[in-house]
């Protein structure tokens, strides 16, 4: 399991770090592909989460969630805190009929998500010239 704690708050990912995570979680899960996506989203996608994967509820000016084919993927969200900042598409490397992520894998996949949105935060908070912007107040 990943550790936040050894993240160096010196030194703020890249578009390139967030790029290595989406490899690490392919090669970790044996995918065909994963890319990053910031929120908003396009299209509904499938969540995985730690003990089930969970099909999205309609939502409007995103493409409804019965047009979803496994070729899509299913999302990893990416978070900080309760904030979501996107998500990592995971597709299978063979075609299915559902969802084809072991479910063993899984929290270490949930892991370098998390990992990933505590990364990208700390890249926009060290990015963010305005005071009190680390705390939230941004007026």
């Amino acid at each position: 399991m990943l550790r936040t704690e050894s993240l160096p708050a010196h030194l703020p990912p890249s578009p390139a770090r967030v790029e290595s995570f989406a490899a690490r979680i392919k090669l970790r899960l044996g995918l065909r592909a994963c890319w990053f996506e910031a929120f908003p989203f396009e299209r509904l996608l499938p969540r995985l989460e730690r003990d089930r994967v969970v099909l999205p509820a309609a939502c409007p000016g995103a493409r409804p969630y019965r047009e979803w084919q496994p070729g899509h993927g299913i999302e990893l969200p990416v978070r900080y805190r309760s904030l979501l900042l996107g998500r990592f598409v995971l597709v299978p490397a063979r075609p299915t009929c559902g969802v084809a992520i072991p479910s063993g894998l899984r929290p270490d996949a949930i892991e370098i998500a998390r990992y990933a949105g505590v990364a990208m935060a700390r890249n926009w908070i060290a990015s963010d010239r305005r005071p009190g912007a680390e705390r939230g107040n941004l007026r």
